[in-house]
C-alpha cells in the first residue's frame, strides 16, 4: 500500500457533505487472483508454479522479519500484477507476534476448507 488517509469530499470548493471518506492507495493487480490464473489454466507447470512458490517464501520471509504472521495463505490472497509477479493480499487476519505486544498465536483463523485436519478436530 502506497497512502492511506482520509479527507472530505469537496465539489466547487464546497464540501458534499459532513463525513470524513477513508481512502487507499496500492498497486494494481491487473492480473487478478492466483487462484483464478491457475484455475483457468487447469493447473500450472512445474517451472510456473516454482516461480510463485519462490514469490510466496520471499513475501512470507520478509513479514516474519517484519513480526508479521499472515495467518490465512491461499491462492484467494495472493494477487498477480501484470508481469506476473505475486503479491501477498488480505492481511485482515495478521497478528504481529514480535515486540513488547507479542503474544502466543493461539486463536484458530483462516478459511476452513484449508486447515489441516488436526485443526478442526475437537480436543479431547
Amino acid at each position: 500500500m502506497y497512502n492511506a488517509g482520509k479527507s472530505k469530499i469537496f465539489k466547487n470548493g464546497d464540501p458534499v457533505d459532513d463525513n470524513y471518506h477513508f481512502y487507499f492507495v496500492s498497486e494494481l493487480a491487473s492480473k487478478g487472483e492466483l487462484f483464478n490464473y491457475v484455475y483457468d489454466r487447469q493447473g500450472l507447470p512445474a517451472p510456473v508454479a516454482r516461480l510463485f512458490f519462490q514469490q510466496l517464501m520471499s513475501a512470507v520471509h520478509y513479514i516474519h522479519e517484519k513480526g508479521v504472521a499472515h495467518r490465512d495463505v491461499k491462492l484467494e490472497n495472493m494477487l498477480l500484477d501484470e508481469n506476473l509477479d505475486l503479491k501477498l493480499a488480505d492481511f485482515g487476519m495478521s497478528k504481529i507476534f514480535a515486540g513488547e505486544n507479542s503474544s502466543v498465536l493461539e486463536t484458530q483463523c483462516g478459511s476452513e476448507l484449508y486447515m489441516g485436519p488436526e485443526l478442526l478436530m475437537d480436543e479431547p
